[in-house]
């Protein structure tokens, strides 16, 4: 469909892409979310060329056409760069200052919302020999992807009478060889026919999801269905289980932002026929992503950590701060139908596999209905967190809004809970990293403590990313720097500092006036460079004007938290952290220098007092002295 100059309806952008094919209901109400495909043309030359426009095509020309397909994304640790993406400006207005990043406010009508965004528009650093037609090409296919409940996205891009067709999936993006749509007409015929007869499934939508007959612009009736499940203790379900989707206002379909990564989606769901023998008519929901196929499985770890908890007299009260998971699948891309996996595509930097979560619905942070509820979600959460990694030895490593949940229990009293255990490890024994361990967060600069001569190199050992774990508004300011800090519990701790911060000035209660409580985006420290987000959090930690103007706008029944726990905290247990990162720096600057020069025994030295100051700063942080401010 031509769709005339107009923007396709999203939660994003605003792009304006000349076709869209997809439900038959004008181009005024084309909606990303259940767009199949998308499509660009430019046409700049105005000659007239000699070409016949009825063509006879006869069978043996439509014979299988292999095209060759080029990658087009520069893979992550090609570039060097420590750049946070910039958060989305909001297309709904405001009376405040600041943007919402609430998950219940956006598109509520609509039963879906977008989760916090990274990004509106590829980052065009990663792009390799890019035009400017091309960029803006990419940017529609990873607009189609950050909607909806899919796998990969597919469109063409039409240059005077040259096509290429795009595709990207959540690892990577290509494009195939242009050809000429009148001097190879059987192509075009065969691009027209694919899209006409294609299938929901066909055109990157999720194949575990069926859809009823005729459902082209909602996602009622539609079933999730895995093929094989884990339950919680680990055994495998006989047959297939099934669950309906019931996406609604007050449980919204949630999408991460981005085409290339985790590409997270958390559906509404309930169990369905056997299913709900197993499992109950509660309300549940289906965590759809595609992490690193070396990245640990979720469920694996929530397994783990909640045996290990209830093995443990003391640990077993926490118990219930941990995310319930009912059962769990993981598919290969072959499995899962990917293109990818019968393209002619070099094997991608970082392959992933499509893992499915199924765990018991919780409610938002934003949720929270007073700032004592905030206060029991929150101690809630920080005493899980200790005991896992003290009684399990893992610890979490993305503490953020996000991924801090409560519900209510049959008291109605409040219940915090801990959510994502995507990207935790076993708690680190040793001080000094060479190379980063995690996958799909911010990036870093180029590791400036280079390892030992002739040690292993990534050709021999398993090649991982080179990115930091967390959200740049949420990150210890070690993690912010360019040292490789191995990553520790006393940098959740700090973590979970700037939670309370981001919380305190950023959320806003519903009133009359506006009914939908929301947690808006602080801008200082989800914005620019990760030097300039660690330089903003400095301030905040010297105390002073930076401090209290965080505050400026903070919603008066949560202000308690300034002066009870956020100053107290600041003042107490966060005081050592600039000191002691400067120290690190430095001692880090002299172990590089001792290592360019050979020089064993300045090494040996560097070590010992990285390890020292590394000690100390553990000491200094500790959940014995967090856990004092918070009783008062």
């Amino acid at each position: 469909m031509y769709l005339h100059d107009h923007i396709v309806g999203g939660d994003f952008a605003s792009y304006k892409p000349d076709f869209v094919y997809g439900p038959s209901v004008g181009p005024k109400l084309q909606k990303w979310e259940f767009a199949g495909a998308c499509g660009e043309m430019k046409k700049h030359e105005v000659t007239k060329m000699p070409t016949e426009h009825a063509r006879t095509i006869t069978n043996d020309r439509l014979r299988k056409f292999k095209l060759d397909w080029v990658d087009r994304e520069r893979t992550r640790d090609e570039t060097s760069s420590t750049s946070v993406p910039v958060i989305p400006q909001r297309r709904r207005k405001r009376k405040a200052t600041v943007q919402p990043i609430s998950r219940a406010n956006k598109k509520v009508k609509m039963g879906k919302v977008a989760a916090p965004a990274p990004v509106t528009h590829i980052d065009t650093k990663y792009l390799v020999d890019f035009t400017g037609e091309e960029i803006q090409m990419a940017k529609y296919v990873n607009e189609l992807l950050s909607h909806g409940i899919r796998t990969y996205a597919f469109g063409f891009l039409l240059r005077e009478t040259s096509m290429s067709l795009w595709y990207v999936d959540r690892m990577g993006m290509a494009s195939s060889k242009s050809f000429d749509i009148f001097k190879s007409p059987e192509l075009l015929l065969l691009v027209v026919g694919a899209l006409n007869f294609a299938d929901r499934h066909s055109l990157g939508f999720n194949p575990l999801v069926e859809y009823p007959k005729g459902a082209t612009q909602s996602h009622d009736g539609a079933i999730l269905k895995l093929p094989h499940a884990i339950r919680d203790d680990g055994t495998a379900v006989a047959s297939p289980v099934k669950f309906d989707i019931r996406i609604s206002r007050t449980s919204p379909l949630v999408v991460a932002y981005g085409a290339v990564g985790r590409g997270t989606t958390v559906i509404p769901i309930r169990a369905k026929g056997s299913a709900r023998k197993l499992w109950g008519e509660g309300n549940l929901v289906a965590k759809l992503s595609w992490p690193s196929i070396n990245r640990k499985n979720e469920a694996d770890t929530i397994r783990v950590v909640r045996k290990k908890l209830g093995e443990h007299d003391e640990a077993r009260a926490h118990l219930r701060h941990i995310v319930e998971l009912k059962c769990s699948s993981e598919l290969s891309a072959m499995d899962m139908k990917l293109p990818r996996a019968f393209m002619d595509l070099r094997e991608p930097h970082e392959p992933r596999v499509f893992r499915a979560l199924v765990m018991k619905e919780y409610l938002p942070l934003e949720r929270i209905a007073s700032l004592e509820e905030f206060k029991t979600v929150y101690i809630h959460v920080i005493d899980a967190h200790y005991w896992v990694h003290k009684v399990v030895g893992i610890l979490h490593r993305d503490p953020c809004a996000d991924n801090i949940m409560f519900y209510y229990d049959d008291k109605h009293d409040v219940v915090g809970v801990l959510s994502d255990w995507d990207v935790s490890i076993q708690k680190e024994l040793t001080y000094l990293r060479d190379v980063p361990d995690t996958e799909d967060a911010v990036e870093e600069e180029e590791d400036p403590t280079p390892p030992r001569p002739h040690s292993n190199s990534d050709s021999d050992t398993t090649r991982r990313p080179r990115y930091r774990t967390g959200r740049g508004a949420f990150m210890a300011i070690d993690l912010l720097s360019p040292v490789p800090v191995t990553h520790r519990y006393r940098h959740d701790l700090e973590s979970f500092f700037y939670l309370l911060c981001y919380f305190c000035a950023r959320f806003r209660r519903s009133t009359p006036e506006n009914p939908q409580a929301y947690l808006a985006y602080l801008l200082d420290w989800e914005n620019g460079s990760m030097a300039k987000i660690s330089l903003k959090k400095q301030g905040v930690l010297l105390g002073g004007d930076v401090f209290f103007d965080l505050f400026n706008d903070a919603d008066e029944a949560y202000r308690p938290l300034i002066d009870q726990w956020i100053e107290p905290l600041r003042r107490n247990v966060f005081g050592s952290v600039l000191i002691n990162s400067l120290r690190l720096t430095q001692a880090y600057a002299n172990l590089a220098a001792a290592r360019r020069r050979n020089d064993n025994g300045k090494e040996q030295l560097s070590l010992k007092e990285v390890q020292g100051i590394s000690e100390e700063a553990d000491e200094a942080v500790s959940y014995e002295v967090f856990r004092d401010i918070l009783n008062g």
